[in-house]
């Protein structure tokens, strides 16, 4: 067990290191995905344990996406999933929803560490009619409770910001594709 004193002082210097770690290495940390694929992600992300994160799931889109194929990753967070069919589906396309606007701006940067070309960002909430809605989101996408956004209810520490609301048809219709994988 840690010391109350030692989580305080871990929580207070993440943050600022975290801050440092993303300007001193521009092009991220290279780590491997469940499936061993290698990414490139923000420092902050290296301590995750990427290698053990949803391997039943990513070894399952490993078997299902073929080239030419297109996926729609609805709440893709930093892009893990869409950066892993990024490379299954080549030519294909991948289309990656994520409502947090400071998630998406590091789903983009972590899209670009990886030159990941096929895949488009939308920034909004996906839903059955279009429209704008509101949000709680953290502020820093690298904080370890960044995945927790929610439409339901208030983030201590976080923010209320509207946002697009589409729908996937209309997404899928944008970019002419018929995802194999939703």
């Amino acid at each position: 067990r840690s010391l109350p004193l030692v989580g305080t002082l871990r929580a207070a210097i993440r943050q600022p290191a975290y801050a440092l770690g993303g300007v001193l290495l521009r092009r991220g940390c290279k780590v491997h995905l469940a499936t061993g694929d290698p990414v490139r992600v923000h420092p902050a992300f290296v301590g995750w344990s990427l290698e053990q994160y949803e391997p039943e799931l990513m070894r399952w889109l490993t078997s299902t996406l073929r080239p030419g194929d297109s996926f729609l990753d609805v709440g893709a967070h930093v892009g893990f999933f869409s950066l892993l069919a990024s490379r299954l589906v080549g030519a294909g396309r991948v289309v990656a929803i994520e409502a947090s606007p400071p998630t998406a701006k590091l789903l983009q940067r972590h899209l670009a560490m990886n030159r990941a070309a096929n895949v488009s960002v939308i920034a909004a909430l996906a839903s059955s009619r279009e429209g704008e809605g509101e949000i709680a989101v953290r502020a820093n996408p690298t904080d370890p409770g960044a995945c927790a956004n929610s439409i339901a209810y208030r983030i201590p520490g976080g923010r209320s910001v509207r946002v697009p609301i589409v729908t996937l048809d209309r997404v899928a219709a944008k970019f002419e594709i018929a995802p194999r994988v939703i």
